[in-house]
């Protein structure tokens, strides 16, 4: 037994930790891990959100805490991506689309053989109705409408309207810019304080396995459970990069980190943001986060298993993660 014992005090006060818990029902927890017991904070419903995502289970969470940002994947393949504030305020939900359901498209069937006589007379009659197009159908219309229009102002003589001419700048930027982002901005009802969500992705076929948030380039990264891996500017909701699954190459895990810049000075070196992407066959691409190109990829000799973790340490065990923004 014990029959003494002296309480000594510490000059340390114990140093505040968050833990975050990700659950099949759709909820994130927020718990005070800075002691012993764990004391609960505040949890994440996101049955109760605006647009709650198809499949809310969650399937990856993803922190950082300089920006105090938080990306959260789900079952149904959908990402949606949270603030904190302090405040009451509606925002703007930026939408995007994963894009990645439809990369791998399966060419359509070919049509059946011809093997009969009927077989080929069908097969000609219905290559004739093509070439005619919808000529009978003009024709028809024609036959009804007996009544000739009003005479259209040409598009040249009519004023254009502000309104009108912002839409076909904006239809144009549209299709010259390939990385638009898709839907509509939607303003979110007034959220309350704590972490609001500004990132909604439309949903996927594929649970999402794998999240990276660099706030520092503006960047979100995401790859599903088949392999395929998309970037995202955070600012915009832009698609800044897709890749689809190539044999082999099918991404299994993500991890952000630094590296210097060749040349810069060695007391205060530059350091360019880099992505790292894990494949099914063992190698490794390193990716330049900001600018989305891969720069290189590493093919291990001794391994040729999946890349199931990467984490980055530096020579003190300390982990080195991407570049991010100090929360304001």
């Amino acid at each position: 037994p014990i029959t003494g014992g002296i309480l000594i005090p510490s000059n340390e006060a114990p140093k505040p930790c968050v833990l975050f818990t990700g659950h099949g029902n759709g909820c994130v927890h927020i718990w005070d891990a800075s002691g012993p017991p764990l004391f609960h904070i505040t949890t994440i419903d996101l049955h109760v959100l605006h647009r709650p995502p198809k499949n809310a289970a969650v399937s990856r969470i993803a922190f950082e805490r300089e920006s105090r940002l938080l990306a959260i994947g789900c079952e149904s393949g959908e990402v949606l991506m949270f603030t904190f504030s302090t405040i009451h305020r509606a925002v703007e939900v930026l939408p995007f689309d994963l894009g990645i359901k439809n990369l791998d498209e399966e060419p359509p069937p070919p049509p059946p053989p011809i093997t009969t006589t009927e077989d080929f007379l069908k097969t000609q009659e219905n290559e004739n109705n093509e070439e005619k197009g919808d000529s009978t159908s003009a024709v028809a219309a024609a036959e009804v409408v007996t009544t000739p229009p009003p005479p259209v102002q040409e598009e040249s003589e009519r004023p254009a309207s502000a309104s009108s001419q912002r839409r076909v700048d904006d239809d144009k930027e549209k299709e010259e810019s390939p990385n638009v982002c898709c839907g509509e901005i939607a303003t979110s009802p007034l959220q309350p304080p704590g972490f609001q969500l500004t990132i909604h992705s439309a949903e996927s076929t594929d649970p999402i396995k794998s999240l990276v948030i660099a706030s520092g380039v503006n960047r979100l990264a995401a790859a599903n459970a088949a392999g395929r891996m998309i970037i995202i500017d955070i600012l915009s909701g832009n698609c800044m990069y897709k890749r689809s699954v190539v044999k082999g190459q099918a991404v299994t895990s993500l991890c952000s980190t630094v590296a210097p810049i060749p040349g810069s000075d060695s007391h205060a070196p530059l350091s360019t943001p880099m992505l790292l992407a894990g494949h099914v066959d063992g190698s490794i691409a390193i990716f330049d986060f900001l600018s989305c190109q891969c720069l290189t990829t590493i093919h291990p000799k001794h391994s040729s298993a999946p890349v199931a973790s990467l984490l980055v340490l530096d020579v003190l065990g300390r982990q080195i993660s991407g570049m991010a923004t100090e929360w304001t």
